[in-house]
This record gives structure tokens, C-alpha cells and sequence, in this order.
């Protein structure tokens, strides 16, 4: 590369910035995210500096004909950019207290996204914009492992960590026992 990277990386997307058919690596190091052509050349806007170190990623959500990007930073909170790395200003950062491990998978219930977050303890689903839906659980949560099956409308059926299993409305937060 004839760029210098000032720390270590492990993780790289390959996107396609322009949406020509041609990829670019993006990835991050320190505070920086990068995106370099197939020659090493800093694609314009890159390197952009970020708040917060980097711990995991980037992880690219494609969405049309562009893409977002997460990062789970050190201070274990994940952040959500557009594709030119400014911060997503709907975007509320996920906080929680176990030790994130891995990017949440991005579903789709009744024509609305969402975040599925798994960690060691339980599972949380997010808001496309990053609000908690599972806070509606109260003193109950999600088993790491519970499935999650889209039913009817914005509806998912899941389990409890108590082996109970619901069906849980997304948009309402209602909660029903199956």
C-alpha cells in the first residue's frame, strides 16, 4: 500500500462507492476509516476521523444503491454512518452493558427494519434508528438464541429466557403469550 496505517486492522469491506461495478476496501484503523481504490489510493472523501476508536468493523448494510456503515467502538457502543462516514443523524447509539462481540443482523417486519442484537445474555431488537423495542419486556428478556419469526404484520414470535414464548408487535410493543 502506499498509504502508511498508523494502527492494526482486521476487518475490511469491499463496496462499490461510485456504483460503477468497480470495489474499493474500506476499513478502519485508530480513528480512521479508510476507502482505497484497487491501486491504494484514498477514495475522496477518505480517510475520514472519527470521534471514537474503532474496536469492530466496518460492517456494511447495503441499502439500494448506497450503504451504511457500523462500527463497534471501545467504548462498546455501535455507530451508524451514511456512506461518506458522517454520523447517521436519526442514528441513536446502541449502549449495553455486556461486552458486544458482533454487528446485529438487519431484518425486515412489516415494511419496517430492524436490528436484532445477540450477546452472551440475551437478545435485543433496536429500531432502524437505534431505540430499544425489547425495553417493552421489562424485568424479562430474549434468549440469546430465540428465533425470531416474522408472524403478521409487525409482529415476531420469540422466546423469553424464561422458555416462555411471545408474540411481539414492533411498532406497539404489545405483547402476547402463544
Amino acid at each position: 500500500f502506499p498509504v502508511t496505517i498508523h494502527h492494526p486492522f482486521a476487518t475490511r469491506e469491499q463496496v462499490d462507492y461510485f456504483n460503477n461495478g468497480k470495489l474499493q476496501m474500506l476499513f478502519a484503523s485508530g480513528n480512521v476509516v479508510y476507502l482505497l481504490d484497487r491501486t491504494g489510493r484514498y477514495v475522496n472523501p477518505y480517510p475520514k476521523k472519527i470521534a471514537k476508536l474503532v474496536e469492530l468493523g466496518p460492517k456494511v448494510y447495503r441499502s439500494g444503491d448506497s450503504f451504511m456503515i457500523m462500527l463497534l467502538h471501545t467504548d462498546n457502543t455501535l455507530g451508524l454512518y451514511d456512506k461518506e462516514c458522517r454520523p447517521v443523524q436519526t442514528w441513536t447509539d446502541i449502549e449495553v452493558e455486556e461486552t458486544i462481540k458482533e454487528f446485529p443482523e438487519l431484518i425486515e417486519v412489516g415494511g419496517n427494519k430492524y436490528w436484532v442484537l445477540r450477546t452472551q445474555l440475551k437478545t435485543r431488537i433496536y429500531t432502524i434508528n437505534g431505540m430499544e423495542v425489547t425495553t417493552a419486556l421489562g424485568n424479562s428478556s430474549l434468549l440469546p438464541t430465540t428465533p425470531i419469526k416474522r408472524s403478521s404484520g409487525h409482529e415476531v414470535e420469540v422466546r423469553r429466557a424464561d422458555g416462555i414464548e411471545i408474540r411481539l408487535n414492533l411498532e406497539t410493543r404489545e405483547i402476547k403469550k402463544l
